[in-house]
């Protein structure tokens, strides 16, 4: 029988600063979860309390668990030690002061309703194993979202950016804020109004995507890299793209604010080869995935509930293609720049563009009104240009903030 027991305590600080049509907020909380976990052949007995004193007003009821119907748990290198990842850099007044004058230069540019929300959280995050050994993390991240609309031509745009960094010191921060507006600007004075999409123009198509929209492909394809997705790649070895593809997990990215050393099983991390040559070579995985599969266990997300596997920051490894290149060398298409949403259908990934251009003869020209875009995921193969330069982005998935760091590519799909 294999067992692993611990105690857990996660305390999280949340400051938070936000600017919304002309009105300042400003809070705080805090929140203090003590829970108990033990883990029988797979099986997950788990209890947790926000308000309670200590571990003993937790009761263990694992025995209630019915652990001969679970596949076991594979070996681990299991973390111990602390690791702190950024500073507390918070200033709460150069922050309240920052978000009224980001919209009030946004409505210099002709932006109206906008918002500005920042949030700074401190997680301390703790396993405490029963052999005594502890898996300690102190993490800092600043997130910030700016969002505004604005009006021409008898057209509403809109647009909104997200960002998060760890920050070491108040100017990460700054910049951070800094980069937003200057990215909702962008979105926002580009073209002009959107000529329809022709209806003979609907169906199948060359499409260059932009690195925030080959990062929202491929968070939707990394599901199917997840063992417990009822649709997920069940072998390895599946060629899912060209031989040019190569797609990774690496929680120790310098670009994105997902760092960790441990997942929430207290497993330590390490950088996964998910696609090599276009070909699925492992996938991601908890202690209990890991098992059944045959790989290495280190992707668990979840504290208070079994956890599950997803990646931390995913990467999708650059070309030998320049960005401009890729245009030039397309004589028909579109350019897919922005996501409002994407989401992983049976055989397809859906993809709501924020914008779409028309590329003619290697040239960007019209900005197109294209409800939506589908990407088989059979048309992975048909990527035949990869960017060189790469770009991150975050997301989240459920409640964790997760990344991705993703270039330019094309391939074909379908527009409508």
């Amino acid at each position: 029988m294999e067992v692993y027991r611990d105690r857990v305590i996660l305390e999280e600080v949340v400051k938070e600063v936000s600017f919304r049509r002309d009105s300042i907020e400003v809070n705080r909380y805090r929140g203090k979860v003590l829970g108990i976990r033990k883990c029988v052949n797979g099986c997950w007995y788990i209890t947790s309390c926000q308000d309670c004193r200590d571990f003993s007003e937790l009761v263990d009821r694992s025995y209630l668990v019915s652990s001969d119907l679970c596949s076991g748990l594979a070996g681990a290198e299991l973390f111990s030690g602390e690791v702190r990842l950024g500073n507390d850099c918070f200033d709460e007044e150069v922050i309240t002061k920052l978000v009224r004058d980001v919209c009030s230069e946004a409505r210099g540019f002709g932006v109206v309703n906008c918002e500005a929300v920042t949030t700074f959280r401190e997680v301390r995050r703790s396993l405490i194993r029963d052999d005594g050994s502890e898996a300690r993390e102190v993490k800092y991240v600043f997130e910030v979202e700016v969002a505004g609309m604005k009006l021409g031509g008898g057209f509403i745009k809109y647009s909104s950016v997200l960002k998060a960094v760890i920050p070491f010191r108040l100017g990460d921060v700054l910049k951070l804020v800094d980069s937003c507006l200057m990215e909702l600007r962008k979105s926002l004075e580009s073209g002009g109004v959107p000529k329809k999409l022709p209806p003979y123009r609907v169906g199948k198509a060359n499409l260059v995507l932009s690195n925030d929209a080959v990062a929202a492909l491929f968070h939707e394809v990394s599901h199917l890299l997840d063992p417990t997705y009822v649709l997920s790649i069940k072998y390895l070895g599946t060629q899912v793209g060209p031989q040019e593809l190569k797609v990774y997990d690496d929680p120790y990215n310098p670009l994105t604010p997902t760092y960790r050393v441990f997942d929430d099983e207290g497993v330590r991390t390490f950088r996964r080869v998910l696609i090599d040559g276009g070909r699925v070579v492992d996938t991601h995985n908890t202690r209990s995935t890991a098992k059944l599969v045959g790989s290495r266990p280190g992707s668990a997300y979840g504290l208070f509930h079994k956890p599950i596997p997803f990646h931390t920051s995913l990467v999708v490894t650059g070309g030998d293609w320049r960005d401009s290149e890729i245009i030039e060398e397309t004589k028909d298409g579109y350019l897919i720049d922005g996501v409002v949403m994407a989401t992983l259908e049976h055989g397809y990934v859906r993809i709501v563009p924020e914008r779409a251009y028309v590329i003619s003869k290697g040239e960007v020209r019209d900005l197109i009104s294209i409800r939506e875009v589908k990407i088989p995921l059979t048309k992975l193969r048909s990527i035949n240009a990869i960017g060189k330069s790469l770009r991150p982005r975050v997301s989240r998935e459920r409640d964790w903030l997760v990344a991705e760091v993703a270039p330019k590519i094309r391939l074909e799909g379908y527009v409508y």
